[in-house]
């Protein structure tokens, strides 16, 4: 058995991950932001100095791409100040971090899957803060840290568009407008928690890794998809196209990440975003 620590532990990859590795018989202490804000470095000291372990997952992060436009400072605060803190803490007392990360510090207008070495290029506030924050624990603790970058999660916990397109199932109100210019890898909380947990028995070499779907599609095509599934009317989905706004975050058209390191755990491979999908589906409607 291992002690692991998970920061951001109420949102949906902190509750799947203390769900697998609690199943997998590890120690897990957990902390939502109520009890631990990461960005106040005498409350990252004082709370994870209570108690011992010697694997930390950061899945807390400021992750409203919106808010983050109108509130700067706050989400440099969370995904950069607080990655490093932590990077800080973890390198005073020997611990190894796992600092979850995103496929929106890259952006394309063509489909080019981005390795993990690339250079970033984030176009909004969010991308921007998860990139400060990667630098920040690339350069305090590089000896003992591994960054994991993913995209377009959902699962049981969350997944704001999945589970926005599934209550317009339920709800039966008519056509729904989704843009069909913004291309993503939908990825599963319960895939990602699994490989994750392959960090702990199977240790990677240290630096950036990449894990999600290995194809894509569009917001339109993956809304089209879970009507399908859910053997509702596709053609209620109607295509429309991204519309710039003050209000509104820039979204890359594409910020595709490649899978260059899932032969570390050899015995997991993601699927496809269809197959996952389905995989999914088949548990929510197995709940209902």
């Amino acid at each position: 058995m291992t002690s692991v620590a998970i920061t951001g532990a109420n949102g949906q990859l902190g509750k799947e991950l203390v769900k697998t590795l609690t199943e997998k018989g590890h120690k897990v202490f957990s902390f939502s932001h109520q009890v631990l804000d990461i960005s106040d470095l005498d409350s990252v000291n004082a709370i994870l100095k209570q108690n011992s372990f010697g694997f930390l997952f950061n899945c807390a992060a400021f992750t409203d791409l919106d808010q983050a436009e109108k509130e700067n400072n706050r989400a440099f605060e969370v995904n950069s100040l607080g990655a490093g803190n932590l990077a800080l803490f973890c390198k005073q007392q020997k611990v190894k971090l796992i600092q979850i990360s995103t496929d929106a510090v890259f952006s394309s207008d063509e489909p080019k899957f981005f390795s993990p070495n690339e250079k970033t290029n984030p176009v909004n506030v969010y991308g921007r803060s998860k990139c400060a924050g990667e630098e920040f624990i690339l350069e305090t603790y590089p000896e003992g840290s591994w960054i994991v970058r993913t995209s377009w999660l959902y699962g049981r916990y969350g997944g704001k568009f999945v589970h926005k397109i599934l209550s317009g199932v339920s709800q039966d109100q008519g056509k729904i407008q989704v843009v069909n210019d913004q291309y993503g890898q939908p990825t599963l909380t319960s895939s990602l928690a699994h490989f994750l947990a392959g960090f702990i028995s199977d240790p990677p070499k240290l630096g950036i890794h990449h894990f999600a779907s290995p194809d894509y599609t569009s917001r339109f095509d993956l809304a089209r998809a879970i009507f399908e599934m859910m053997d509702a009317e596709p053609l209620r989905i109607i295509a429309t196209k991204t519309r710039p706004s003050k209000n509104v975050a820039p979204r890359p058209k594409f910020s595709l990440i490649q899978n260059t390191n899932t032969q570390m755990t050899p015995e997991f491979i993601v699927g496809g975003w269809r197959s996952e999908l389905a995989h999914f589906i088949s548990e929510y409607r197995g709940s209902k």
